[in-house]
């Protein structure tokens, strides 16, 4: 969810929108036939972001009862501050439910809210936190029976191309962070239970003005996504956008350099025409889009999925009334009717749909095939624990080897924090704390990051 909204919107209004040159589009006309020819039937599996974060089933429960068809995936919020001692609570809450979790971490500490944390992630600083988290995954992961173990989505650095997040700006560090937690998760198994999400804002508020300049490679990525939204006039009195202008152009980005991965959207939501400008979030636009409709910009969006958008396969709604009253099934809001009436098209599924069996493999490349690492066997004996063995268990750091040119590189984009023992030792006994604070306890505390 983008944050810093004046200055981002200033600038999209006053130049072109992104959209590929027709060099690229006769590329994706060429390089897409079979893609499209694939999809053309694909279902759209749904999922959505809700209040209380994934803390609350019930939140989880009474959305699905109020829609013919059930979430397929919910998407959870996490920062580098937390650890799966609340993710453990929200993934926990959403398999009950019969959904997957998504969960969109940011690589945020929230005691040093301004720092990017990417130049240091990509250089080991923080690998003792990476294994303890994915040794923690693994973990809840096998506390299901063996034929019931449940996937996850990972998110990773969401909106990376905007100006609203300490991470945004600096696509070198982006990649090799995000090709570090991938290599390291690769070694410990984890990728075998994860699909990897690259998620881009479809508006670039950058210095690049080209979203695939951070892209991690084939090999590193399961799906490509976009976060979008109507804001109605409340930003610009440009006014209200369908779901169709707000996504083509970025669309057709992905669709034209990445044919071989499916396409979802992280986030989308449409403002209410009762809305008016919200200075909290600097909004200066007006109340211009007053006689506009929410249920029939849901119901337009639903339709443009099936006939204009093939190669997307996976709809999130942002459900939650946060700078605006996105939401479509609370007391005043709009939208639900059409929400009901949209996915009752067996377009829609509650199934959950794994990336890697939606569209043709990418090239072989060097890399060993998930699950199937030399060292693999090895490396997962010491994660069949179940998660109440791990309260108390330590992780050794190994720090990364990386060229000192790249070093040097990495280190211009960030004032990195060295790993010292007294962090590390604080680290461990916060986690050792909340580990033992009961389920009731997580239910009520407010740690989730969604509101930063």
């Amino acid at each position: 969810m983008q944050i810093q909204y004046q200055a981002a919107y200033k600038r999209s209004f006053s130049t072109p929108p992104l959209i590929a040159k027709s060099t690229a589009l006769a590329a994706m006309l060429l390089c897409t036939t079979a893609t499209y020819s694939q999809l053309a039937n694909a279902d759209v599996m749904l999922g959505a972001s809700l209040p209380n974060d994934g803390f609350s089933r019930e939140v989880i429960s009474e959305f699905n009862n109020v829609t013919p068809k059930n979430l397929a995936y919910v998407n959870v919020y996490s920062a580098f501050s937390h650890d799966w001692d609340n993710l453990y609570w929200q993934s926990s809450n959403v398999v009950a439910e019969g959904a997957t979790p998504m969960i969109t971490w940011m690589p945020i500490d929230l005691s040093r809210k301004s720092d990017n944390l990417l130049p240091e992630i990509a250089l080991g600083y923080w690998d003792d936190y990476l294994t303890q988290w994915g040794t923690k995954l693994m973990a809840w992961v096998n506390m299901y029976p063996e034929n019931e173990r449940p996937r996850l989505a990972i998110r990773f650095a969401h909106e990376f191309n905007g100006n609203w997040y300490p991470y945004s700006n600096t696509p070198e560090s982006y990649k090799a962070a995000w090709q570090t937690i991938h290599d390291l998760f690769e070694q410990m198994g984890v990728n075998e239970h994860v699909d990897w999400v690259w998620s881009a804002s479809k508006t670039n508020v950058d210095d690049y003005d080209d979203f695939t300049v951070y892209y991690p490679g084939d090999e590193y990525v399961d799906w490509t996504s976009l976060d979008g939204y109507n804001w109605g006039s409340n930003y610009t009195s440009q006014g209200w956008t369908s779901f169709k202008d707000v996504f083509s152009a970025s669309y057709n980005v992905l669709v034209s350099n990445y044919p071989s991965k499916p396409i979802m959207i992280g986030e989308t939501a449409s403002a209410e025409p009762t809305d008016l400008p919200n200075p909290e979030y600097g909004m200066y636009g007006d109340d211009s889009d007053a006689f506009e409709s929410k249920s029939l910009w849901i119901q337009g969006m639903l339709t443009d999925l099936e006939s204009e958008f093939p190669a997307v396969r996976a709809l999130t709604i942002f459900n939650i009334n946060k700078e605006l009253s996105w939401s479509i099934n609370t007391s005043y809001n709009t939208g639900l009717d059409s929400w009901i009436n949209g996915t009752q098209s067996e377009y829609f599924t509650s199934d959950l749909l794994v990336a890697s069996t939606l569209v043709d493999e990418p090239p072989t490349t060097d890399r060993p095939p998930k699950g199937k690492g030399k060292d693999r066997g090895k490396k997962n004996k010491s994660l069949t624990l179940t998660y109440s063995d791990l309260s108390t268990s330590d992780t050794t750091n190994t720090k990364r080897e990386i060229n000192q040119q790249k070093q040097s590189q990495l280190a211009s984009t960030s004032s990195m924090r060295k790993p010292d023992s007294v962090y590390n030792q604080r680290l461990a006994t916060a986690l050792k704390a909340l580990s033992k604070t009961d389920k009731q306890n997580f239910q009520n505390i407010k740690l989730s990051v969604i509101d930063y």
